[in-house]
């Protein structure tokens, strides 16, 4: 993944991690398996909850498994904005 390449000093700095952090939607492309179909709707849960993922925790997600923990964990899901009264 292009966003996460650095030199091995790089990635053991707190620092840089906290510096090439992953806000933006379209990045989420990536730790997705490459599918950009949910840009929009992370694009729509950011603008109510801000996201941000070091690149060293974005490693540890699995691109080729939906369900994976840390995945569920980090990325925006559309279900957080629908309201827990009526599920809209």
């Amino acid at each position: 993944m292009d966003l996460l390449k650095s030199s091995s000093s790089e990635w053991m700095d707190w620092r840089w991690q906290y510096g090439h952090r992953l806000c933006r939607p379209e990045h989420l492309a990536e730790l997705s398996g490459g599918d950009s179909s949910l840009v929009d709707e992370w694009r729509r849960v950011a603008q109510i909850y801000p996201f941000a993922i070091t690149p060293y925790y974005a490693s540890l997600i699995d691109p080729t498994d939906q369900k994976d923990p840390i995945r569920r964990q980090c990325l925006p899901d559309i279900r957080e904005l629908a309201d827990i009264h009526t599920g809209q």
